[in-house]
């Protein structure tokens, strides 16, 4: 059986779009064009990959199967594209790094620039997604690695620890808490904090780690989506937070947030890396960029 990529990329971009039509748009085609495509793909593997019956059109059973492999066969197409331009053209071609946003703006960002200003040809993508989502792109090889911050280390990946990366109780300089020598647990309890939204998974870090602590019920004053609003909350004198140094470092240094010390207490999360265990890439265009991220890191 010979299987076009092209009909894969097709499908993929159905199955994502949920569309025949959307897919026409975005892939440049018509849509009498992708419906024969799709018609195509399914006499080469003789079975239906959508029931069109529904609207919009639902993978089958062997559809969602067939998706799983296929983007996986996209995204090792695209590697192998990469390795034999590196032959011919050096360091070159797009390295994928998966992350959350925050670690891509506070600790990635420096170090891709000096890359990028040494090797023109480089190009360095980031995706930023929840954890869950990146643990996903690494075991689909739709992105080279990964780097997170968690408590926990996901199944099924490589996993290397990069740092153990501490996590700061913050709260406005004018909050008394601030001027304190050591808090205590009891001050964490009667203190209003600032959190992410429920469900997020750091949030969910957050309430497992303090759950630890004995902190079972604290008072929430207001719940944000991301770390930047977090500490801009913070600033405004709404409550306490839990947030990683790397992220309120410059704060603390500018005192325009002060930082509480909890006697007995030391919160820390893994800067962990993430790769496929079954696919780790040799080329060494990736190998530079992870060597340089992981570097930038651990100094």
């Amino acid at each position: 059986m010979e299987l076009s990529t092209e009909l894969l990329r097709t499908f993929v971009c159905v199955s994502e779009e949920k569309s025949f039509s959307n897919a026409a748009i975005k892939l440049h085609k018509s849509q009498s064009s992708i419906s024969t495509q799709i018609k195509l793909l399914e006499k080469q593997l003789g079975s239906k990959l959508f029931d069109r019956s529904e609207h919009p059109p639902e993978l089958t059973e062997i559809g969602r199967a067939v998706l799983q492999f296929a983007k996986e066969f996209i995204n090792r197409t695209r590697d192998l594209e990469r390795d034999l331009k590196e032959f011919s053209q050096g360091v070159s071609g797009e390295v994928r790094v998966g992350t959350i946003s925050s670690i891509s703006t506070y600790l990635l960002l420096p170090a891709i620039g000096k890359l990028l200003r040494k090797f023109p040809k480089l190009k360095v993508s980031i995706l930023n997604q929840s954890r869950s989502l990146l643990f996903e792109s690494v075991r689909q090889a739709a992105v080279d690695f990964a780097i997170v911050l968690s408590d926990r280390e996901p199944e099924n990946l490589a996993v290397k620890l990069l740092k153990r990366e501490q996590l700061c109780f913050v709260v406005s300089p004018e909050n008394p808490l601030g001027s304190k020598e050591h808090a205590v647990l009891e001050d964490l309890a009667e203190a209003p904090f600032v959190v992410g939204l429920r469900g997020s998974e750091y949030a969910q870090m957050i309430d497992r780690l303090l759950r630890e602590l004995g902190l079972n019920d604290i008072q929430v004053s207001i719940r944000i989506s991301n770390w930047e609003g977090i500490k801009e909350a913070v600033r405004a004198g709404i409550g306490l937070a839990i947030l990683p140094h790397f992220v309120v470092e410059r704060d603390l240094d500018d005192r325009t947030l002060a930082e509480v010390f909890v006697r007995d207490v030391r919160l820390q999360a893994n800067i962990m890396l993430l790769e496929n265990s079954h696919r780790r890439s040799s080329s060494a265009t990736v190998s530079l960029v992870k060597n340089a991220l992981v570097q930038s890191i651990v100094e």
